[in-house]
């Protein structure tokens, strides 16, 4: 399975101070990171549905959605202790997911990065991607890789500038779609 995000904190310009950081000041809101609570999983579960599936417009296409989230919902229960989440306030703004052994050796791999739509551009990706390289370091890895979708240009604009290199193209096993292998040494 490819990564999949909707982080867009790239590209277009930066905001002169984000509202969410880890450790906050002057106005800034903190930013904490954990485990996802069971009361939470459902949630992450939707959020990630409605992020790679269109908005619904039909019946036909709310009922995909929601599969999309009941697979994902077991998916997460599987992998709680690989998933950590971004709240302030005990209000959830996304997740990253991270598992030890991906397509390249010795690197960790980059599943899930996604942001709540209203939560975008505002620091909190930038915060989980560091989260998620602190997560690597913990797993005694070298690298951390993630694969995604080259037509995902913000998406490309945000790792590439926080120092990930496409190191490779390869074709979604579920899809067939071509997916950029990027990489960042740790």
């Amino acid at each position: 399975m490819e990564m999949t995000t909707n982080q867009q904190d790239s590209a277009q310009g930066e905001a002169a101070a984000p509202p969410f950081a880890e450790g906050g000041n002057g106005g800034v809101q903190v930013l904490k990171f954990g485990l996802p609570t069971e009361e939470e999983l459902p949630m992450l579960a939707q959020l990630y549905a409605v992020h790679v599936t269109t908005k619904a417009t039909s019946p036909m296409e709310a009922a995909f959605e929601e599969t999309q989230a009941r697979e994902m919902l077991e998916k997460f229960m599987r992998l709680r202790e690989r998933i950590q989440v971004a709240r302030v306030d005990g209000h959830v703004l996304g997740f990253v997911t991270i598992e030890p052994d991906g397509p390249v050796r010795r690197a960790a791999y980059l599943r899930h990065l996604v942001v709540k739509p209203e939560c975008r551009r505002q620091g909190v990706g930038t915060s989980l991607l560091k989260r998620a390289h602190h997560m690597a370091l913990e797993m005694s890895r070298k690298s951390l890789i993630l694969r995604v979708d080259p037509s995902n240009e913000n998406l490309v604009a945000f790792v590439r500038k926080a120092g990930f290199m496409t190191v490779g193209a390869l074709s979604s096993k579920k899809s067939g779609k071509l997916r950029l292998l990027m990489s960042c040494e740790l």
